[in-house]
């Protein structure tokens, strides 16, 4: 307990580059992508899938590029509820581009593979992605490095399996979600050489009912004994189920950790379905710019002490310690030395 208590706290120095790094080049890329004209360097498009208006991924990646376009002057211009694949999107970046936008978010995996073809026919609009698939010269890839904080939660789950098979469900093959995976598996393997992870796909962010079958079929036919919920958001009816699914029928046998939250409701509500573990930090999402958009309108260190306080506080009250992994915030390699 002791150890992870220290690992929260220093982790947070590793947050503090974060807002620089992503919004200073981006906003950089806006001033000075093209030097024509001065009315699309003044404005900002957001394309993004849900209502802004719900808490949680949708919301938060509004309230953060909101913040930084106040903060520099931009007007903000909102397609909401555009939805993947569906030939929505190429309509709101025209919609965007017609009403003169000088950089356009495209806040969900797939708008880019999508709309590849058509931002080539916008080569002075600089558009941001949070896909790792598609790059163009005026189309740029971001992300922060959580895979570091992937690593640390395999580490604990290393440490907690008895049957050295580890189970994995995870949403769909791509370069975002694989690389949590390998850096997974290899925390697993630096603290439980012998342990094995079995990954199995439910090819949806969020699917209920496949991330049951799933969990289940780990359990009974690779006998895993901890299981992992990856997904960006944690404060949910479906990650209750699952939790509560796990407990009613495996009891106490199966460790499972769940998340990602950011603050005291978020993780109370886990730790009361049963998580033995609780990742912070709404990290497991398709752009995860944890401390501007990911955060619940907040930063990474601010998520950590809260939920850190409300776990002492859980701890407290019903004797029960739920571990916390900071899954987030790592900007450069040398922030793992620091944490």
């Amino acid at each position: 307990m002791k150890f992870w208590e220290t690992m929260n706290k220093y982790r947070m120095v590793a947050t503090a580059a974060v807002i620089f790094l992503i919004l200073v080049p981006l906003t950089v890329m806006v001033f000075n992508f093209s030097g024509k004209n001065e009315a699309q360097r003044a404005k900002i498009g957001l394309i993004i899938l849900g209502d802004i208006k719900i808490n949680g991924w949708n919301s938060a990646h509004y309230n953060g590029i909101k913040s930084a376009c106040e903060k520099f002057g931009l007007e903000l211009m909102i397609r909401e509820k555009v939805k993947e694949n569906s030939g929505q999107c190429p309509l709101a970046i025209k919609s965007l581009a017609d009403n003169g936008a000088g950089m356009i978010f495209l806040a969900s995996y797939s708008y880019s593979q999508e709309v590849q073809d058509l931002v080539r026919e916008y080569p002075n609009i600089a558009f941001g992605t949070n896909s790792a698939e598609v790059h163009g010269r005026n189309l740029t890839s971001y992300f922060v490095r959580m895979y570091q904080a992937r690593y640390l939660s395999g580490a604990l789950a290393g440490m907690m399996t008895k049957t050295n098979i580890i189970g994995y469900v995870a949403a769909m093959s791509n370069t975002e979600v694989n690389r949590g995976i390998n850096a997974f598996t290899l925390g697993v393997q630096k603290t439980n050489p012998q342990a094995k992870v079995v990954v199995m796909w439910t090819g949806s962010w969020q699917n209920e009912k496949i991330e049951a079958e799933h969990a289940e079929r780990l359990i009974k036919e690779a006998g895993a004994d901890v299981l992992c919920i990856d997904s960006s958001e944690g404060y949910t009816e479906w990650q209750k189920r699952t939790l509560q699914w796990v407990r009613k029928t495996y009891g106490d046998k199966v460790k499972i950790g769940a998340g990602n939250v950011v603050d005291k409701d978020g993780f109370r509500f886990l730790a009361g379905c049963g998580a033995d573990f609780v990742k912070v930090g709404i990290g497991g999402g398709s752009i995860c710019i944890t401390r501007e958009t990911k955060g619940i309108g907040r930063g990474q260190a601010t998520a950590l002490i809260e939920v850190a306080k409300a776990r002492d506080e859980y701890f407290e009250e019903t004797g029960v310690y739920v571990p916390i992994c900071s899954d987030g915030g790592i900007v450069y390699d040398h922030h793992m030395t620091l944490a």
